[in-house]
């Protein structure tokens, strides 16, 4: 089957671009005002050029760079002339400029249509000789929605700031929210994720120009889910020390949703209050499917492949050792970019036998938005540096088909029958937005005299609670440092705590356990549990030489810390990954008591 690039020329003189499996068939739907919010209000409609390519991942690359263009760049690629479309290359937007280490522009200018086509006038498309614009990788390094873009994502800098971004000029209105008339045919809609009447510090909302308002869809019903769920009163809270190993990657075709695991939680939607903490093992990306979150917003830990967040907002790329937050309510797909398979499962292949995994880490957060700590007389930098939290430069999709919308709502999923992508917004700005952050930018501190600090030094995230200085939730993490306290026991020492501790490991090994605790493996030690460093790293850390430094490299744990018992799930208690001897690693902790002798 061949696919064609098309570009219209409407009665305006704008241009608008697509492609199509069936030119004649699409022609006829812009003719007749079908399928298209934009041209339908832009007839009469002629045809500048149809151009043919073998598979559809090279047809829409060609359509988003195209749509990123200038109009004199469009005309020079029209015409062939590969020396003008080389000149006029050099002339980018500003949203194309932002964060020039982000690479390539992005998608952000493009409008994804994969409908069909077809013709009021019988022009029959023409193979063009691949330009220098036309090269793009092979369809198994990056991929959106089954259909492959070579192009990275820009991003805007700082956390939760008053952004603006438009993905076509000129689309977001001057001096108010929501014109009568909003530029383009789209709808103005506004997003809250917080009350109306939050203080101004901390309210967060967004408005979004979109092709359609997201109320358009058909109603929802019950989805089943075998292991995604809030049930976390299945089983007793549990005071044991509880560790488990990765979950094997999943052999059968799994997407993001399908290969969602909970394997514990506390409080839930109803209250919001809380968090879920789920695991997640995916072998392919979200094909036709959409979700969101209404419980609580997600903050994903990749510990083994690259993902594509496709959001209403814009697109985020995330690898091991970068986390990202999307909000509550906010629409996304998730897409498997690449991974390697290992010993605990297998995967998918793609391409030339590369596989195709993604494994991690998910906190629901069901209580108050993440927000960056105080830092208090720590002073105004350290830990997590605001600058480096990136929020996506708008990107829409301009899609109609037969998709599913799933979302999750008090703690169980549905599924409702969507015509159209809902990742349609052009334009948006406001402060309620999907962001990423990369954990080895985080500037950890520590003790350089004596005794190891409290955990909560290296705090980057924190769901606050109603009660000050306790949190609903805290993010945490253990990065690559140095250790040089004198006359001190160097790891973390050990510990009963009110708050109950979930970890986990993305990468190396954990300087508190030698040995057991594993990557993309999980622990859970719940309020007053005691725990700490295993017989092996205390003998070791007891005797080592504190005239030198001890440089922790090659390694990124995280916890996530809440002020309520974390309750395991049934299915996560009674796991084969749940490791029953995990008790076993502090029973030759020796006894070293000399009945008050001096040392």
């Amino acid at each position: 089957m061949e696919f064609t690039l098309y570009i219209l020329e409407c009665a305006d003189g704008s241009f608008y671009i697509g492609h199509t499996d069936d030119l004649g068939k699409r022609l006829a739907q812009h003719d007749e005002g079908k399928g298209c919010i934009y041209t339908s209000t832009r007839r009469p409609l002629k045809l500048l050029h149809a151009e043919a390519f073998e598979t559809r991942y090279e047809a829409l690359t060609m359509e988003r760079k195209l749509k990123g263009w200038s109009r004199a760049k469009k005309l020079a690629y029209m015409a062939g002339d590969w020396k003008a479309v080389g000149d006029l290359a050099k002339g980018k937007h500003w949203h194309q400029r932002m964060l020039r280490d982000a690479s390539t522009p992005l998608a952000a200018q493009a409008t994804l249509s994969v409908n069909g086509m077809g013709s009021s006038e019988a022009v029959l498309p023409e193979r063009r000789p691949e330009g220098p614009e036309s090269k793009g990788k092979p369809a198994s390094n990056i991929g959106i929605g089954g259909s492959a873009v070579n192009v990275p994502s820009n991003y805007q800098s700082g956390f939760a700031n008053e952004f603006a971004s438009e993905a076509i000029e000129g689309t977001l209105p001057t001096g108010q929210n929501s014109p009568q008339r909003v530029a383009h045919g789209l709808y103005a809609e506004q997003l809250s994720g917080t009350a109306f009447t939050a203080p101004r510090h901390a309210n967060r909302r967004s408005w979004l120009y979109r092709i359609r308002p997201a109320a358009v869809h058909e109603p929802f019903q019950p989805l089943a889910h075998a292991s995604f769920h809030n049930r976390f009163d299945e089983a007793p809270a549990t005071p044991n020390q509880l560790r488990w190993d990765p979950l094997p990657l999943p052999e059968a075709p799994t997407d993001f949703i399908d290969g969602l695991t909970t394997l514990a939680g506390n409080g839930g939607a109803a209250e919001q209050a809380g968090v879920g903490i789920h695991l997640y093992a995916a072998n392919c990306s979200m094909e036709g499917r959409f979700f969101y979150d209404a419980d609580g917003e997600l903050l994903i830990v990749p510990q083994q492949g690259r993902l594509r967040l496709a959001t209403e907002l814009g697109v985020i790329d995330i690898e091991p050792q970068e986390i990202a937050v999307i909000p509550r309510g906010v629409r996304f797909r998730v897409d498997v970019i690449d991974g390697e398979a290992d010993a605990q499962g297998s995967a998918s292949a793609t391409g030339a036998g590369r596989a195709v995994v993604a494994r991690g880490y998910v906190c629901e957060n069901f209580g108050a938005l993440l927000r960056l700590p105080d830092l208090g007389p720590i002073g105004s930098n350290c830990l997590a540096n605001t600058r480096d939290f990136l929020t996506p430069c708008a990107a829409y999709e301009d899609v109609d088909g037969a998709f599913e919308l799933v979302a999750k709502f008090q703690g169980a999923l549905w599924s409702a029958k969507i015509d159209h992508s809902p990742l349609d917004v052009v334009a948006w700005h406001g402060n309620y937005a999907p962001y990423k952050y990369d954990l080895r930018r985080f500037n950890a501190i520590g003790s350089i005299s004596y005794d190891h600090p409290d955990p909560s030094i290296f705090t980057v995230l924190t769901s606050p609670s109603d009660t000050a200085g306790t949190a609903n939730v805290d993010f945490a993490i253990f990065p690559p440092r140095w250790l040089v306290a004198q006359h001190t026991f160097r790891p973390p020492w050990f510990h009963r705590n009110v708050a109950s501790e979930f970890m986990g490991l993305i990468a190396g090994v954990y300087d508190a356990k030698a040995e057991g605790f594993v990557p993309g493996g999980a622990s859970l030690h719940n309020c007053m549990s005691g725990h700490g460093p295993d017989a092996v790293t205390f003998e070791k850390a007891s005797n080592a030489d504190l005239s030198k430094a001890d440089v922790i490299g090659g390694t990124m744990a995280f916890m996530f810390e809440t002020r309520k018992v974390i309750r395991p799930t049934r299915q996560a208690l009674d796991s084969p990954q749940l490791q029953g001897n995990y008790y076993e690693c502090w029973q030759g902790i020796a006894k070293h008591f000399d009945g008050g002798n001096k040392p």
